[in-house]
């Protein structure tokens, strides 16, 4: 399989966990701001660099974002650090349970090889182009206690 991607370079060389859930959420914010758009992606961090891979690509070569995601997580680049993290970032569709509609939701999900996890999540607004609405962003993260958000994670096992 022949994916395209994209790189947003860090300012730090080996960003913590804030700085590069932050990272992954501007990039997303910036998207969304600029095209009104932020379709999904698979983010592989190394070191100061988060690399940005559509989703879209994995589905039409018939293979699944989960083991898509998986694989990334054991890629390796010429000249560059090993990866730190994996996740996805984007707009999706959320449903809070089975009986609900579909809601358009900007999403950060990133996972370490320990385990380690950060997630933000926000709903969009109906308006065209659509803006985050900032009344309703979540911060989550595996080193405050919180409970993985389900259907995310468990890449590098």
């Amino acid at each position: 399989m022949q994916i395209r991607g994209w790189t947003v370079w860090l300012d730090h060389d080996h960003p913590d966990d804030e700085r590069a859930g932050t990272a992954a959420v501007d990039a997303v914010r910036s998207a969304i701001r600029t095209g009104g758009a932020a379709p999904p992606v698979a983010v592989v961090l190394r070191g100061p660099r988060l690399d940005l891979f559509p989703l879209g690509h994995a589905r039409e070569a018939g293979t699944s974002p989960a083991l898509f995601i998986a694989g990334l997580s054991r890629s390796t680049l010429i000249n560059a650090d090993p990866v730190d993290a994996v996740g996805v970032a984007g707009v999706f569709a959320w449903r809070p349970d089975r009986a609900s509609a579909p809601a358009p939701v900007a999403l950060v999900f990133l996972e370490w090889s320990d385990c380690r996890w950060w997630s933000w999540r926000a709903l969009l607004s109906g308006s065209t182009p659509p803006e985050v609405r900032d009344d309703t962003e979540t911060l989550q993260r595996a080193v405050d206690g919180d409970g993985k958000p389900s259907g995310l994670g468990g890449w590098w096992s």
